[in-house]
């Protein structure tokens, strides 16, 4: 079975340790982008199979983000799960409205974690 690899968008250190202690287990490779501005492009080098992405970013606006991944004909295929302590968020998402795949609401739990991306490591 190969790995399925998660680029995790985030530049809060505690939610990047917290999600990284919920995604331990194998076969998941996690590889955390802690520089948003950067992170467009090491999602086209690294071609991910599903990306976190939270939208609360202190040096770009997440929502930035999204759309230039959705997008970019070389990213715009890869599953994005929004991250938010907004859950506004969430309502858009629902309705399409963000381009977004899935939505997991702060604080985040192991549990919500891992059925967003089970959702998408089918697919992936």
């Amino acid at each position: 079975m190969s790995k399925l690899h998660i680029l995790y968008i985030e530049e809060n250190e505690k939610n990047i340790d917290l999600v990284a202690e919920c995604l331990t287990v194998p076969p998941i490779q996690l590889t955390v982008v802690d520089n948003a501005a950067k992170s467009i492009s090491y999602v086209q080098q690294l071609e991910p199979d599903i990306i976190l992405l939270n939208i609360n970013l202190k040096s770009v606006n997440g929502f930035f983000v999204l759309r230039a991944l959705k997008i970019n004909f070389i990213t715009q295929h890869i599953p994005i799960i929004l991250i938010s302590a907004n859950h506004s968020v969430a309502r858009g998402v629902t309705r399409g409205r963000f381009g977004a795949n899935s939505f997991i609401g702060e604080p985040i739990s192991q549990q919500q974690l891992t059925g967003a991306i089970n959702l998408f490591a089918v697919t992936s």
